[in-house]
């Protein structure tokens, strides 16, 4: 739909910002998939914005990963998990460094561990709203 409303709004210029709109964030973002570090539903949620917004998606992308580092700090605070949490970052540095590859970060989410995890899809909420107010409000 967006491809389609971009088209008609904008013609061929439209058309082609609404593609990459959508082809932004599923290139830029698919190897934090591939890590487990982002879902598929958080891009496919980045690649619809997109298709409506085009290559503005990048905003939003900004806004959404500084929302999700907040969210992220907060949920570390309420459950006293920063240490921790820095310390398994740390090893899994010092795992890809020793193996001289790139291993899929296994945040504690598919262990069952869900403390350690956040629903990304608030934050790419939050960053479309912060889009919003920046390009409707302030501007």
């Amino acid at each position: 739909m967006g491809i389609l409303y971009a088209g008609y709004r904008a013609g061929w210029d439209g058309l082609l910002d609404s593609i990459a709109g959508i082809g932004l964030p599923v290139a830029l973002l698919f190897i934090l998939f591939q890590l487990r570090m982002l879902g598929a539903g958080d891009i496919k949620l980045f690649a619809v914005i997109g298709g409506m917004i085009g290559h503005q998606v990048l905003d939003v992308m900004l806004y959404s990963f500084l929302a999700g580092g907040i969210l992220s700090a907060i949920q570390m605070v309420v459950h006293r998990s920063l240490v921790s949490r820095m310390k398994w970052f740390w090893n899994y540095i010092q795992t890809c460094l020793k193996a001289r590859q790139i291993i899929p970060y296994e945040c504690g989410f598919y262990q069952g561990n869900k403390e350690n995890t956040i629903h990304f899809s608030i934050a790419v909420g939050i960053g479309y709203g912060c889009w919003l107010v920046e390009r409707w409000v302030i501007k």
